[in-house]
Parts: C-alpha cells; structure tokens; sequence
C-alpha cells in the first residue's frame, strides 16, 4: 500500500481535464494554493481527494507529485464514490486537495511508537 511521505497545507487546484488520467494542475483553488506554490517536491507521494464540482464523483488516494509537467499522478487509489478501487472518469475537470488521510494519521503515530500496523 502506498501510504504519503510528505504533506501540505492549504493546497486545492482544479485539474486541466476530465477523465481517467494523471491530474494536470490547471490553477488554484480561490483562496489555496497550487502544489507548487505550496513547496510540493518532485516525486514525492501526497494523498490527495479529487471531486466534482456537484460532489457526485469522487475518489481518493496516494498520488505522486510530477514538477516538470505539475502533474499528480494516481499512484494508488484507495476508494471512490463508485464503492470500488479504480480511477473514476470524471464527467468535467475535477478539483483536487492534498490531504491528510487516516491511513497518514496512523503511519506517523506507528513510526514514533514503534507499533505495527494492524
């Protein structure tokens, strides 16, 4: 499982496209920030949530920072408003946040108490 190894704050862009494929950053959200304004680094891994504009397509996951092309790519999705695993189609350009997941919550803690994840 691909779990983020670096976050930030205050990061929402809208993607340049629809579709199934690597998120390209077309411009920030009103009042966020585009990864790269935010500091993202290259090949990092960052979750992230991507959702329509009406909410009715939705996806997240772990993706992976690009700078040359300021993409995102989906390394791996982890649910989906079709109850499934899969990269949705979105019907229009959807917007996307850098979050924190719990799955990130949970990695961290394990790393500062030596736990294993169950």
């Amino acid at each position: 499982m691909a779990i983020a190894n670096a976050f930030l704050d205050n990061c929402k862009f809208r993607a340049s496209a629809s579709g199934s494929g690597t998120f390209t950053v077309s411009s920030a959200i009103t009042g966020y920030q585009t990864p790269a304004t935010a500091g993202a680094a290259d090949g990092k891994l960052y979750s992230y949530r991507a959702s329509s504009d009406d909410l009715t397509q939705w996806e997240y996951g772990v993706g992976t920072y690009t700078a040359s092309g300021t993409t995102l790519a989906r390394t791996q999705i982890i649910g989906n408003s079709s109850a499934g695993t899969s990269a949705i189609s979105f019907s229009a350009a959807p917007s996307v946040s850098i979050v924190e997941l719990s799955q990130d919550v949970i990695n961290a803690a394990n790393k500062t108490t030596n736990n294993i994840p169950l």
